[in-house]
């Protein structure tokens, strides 16, 4: 069974981070989602000195951005995991542009839908297409 993956975006803006949270905080508590958020991930990896952990440390050591394919190999082993029932996942901070979509697409599993917390932080849409087909940026 694929898993549903709802990829939470905002603008940027202190509001729609705050709206985004509470988004996420919803959808975790009120409908069983599981919270991706890559940034947090990476750090846990880092801190746990996992065999990709050391690899993130090593690439940040360095000054390089971690790689797509790297995150999406992280994501993987956590939404195929096996040790947790549910299958819905909220993907954060991942993926920014139309090739860490695809990577993530092609490697892990389809973004069922995005949903946006506008700059306002009062709206927020949700966007359902094939994302490999579009720019994410320009959805909105």
């Amino acid at each position: 069974m694929q898993p549903t993956i709802i990829h939470v975006r905002t603008s940027g803006s202190d509001s729609s981070g705050d709206l985004r949270k509470e988004i996420v905080e919803n959808l975790v508590m009120k409908h069983g989602f599981i919270d991706l958020n890559v940034n947090d991930l990476i750090r846990d990896e880092s801190e746990r000195l996992t065999e990709l952990g050391t690899e993130f440390l090593a690439m940040v050591s360095a000054g390089k951005v971690i790689s797509a394919d790297m995150i999406v190999k992280m994501l993987r082993r956590n939404i195929y995991s096996g040790h947790d029932e549910r299958i819905k996942y909220l993907l954060t901070g991942f993926p920014d542009v139309i090739e860490q979509v695809k990577e993530f697409e092609d490697n892990c599993a389809e973004i069922t839908a995005i949903i946006y917390a506008s700059a306002d932080g009062t709206k927020v849409e949700v966007k359902s297409q094939n994302l490999q087909n579009f720019n994410i940026d320009s959805l909105f």
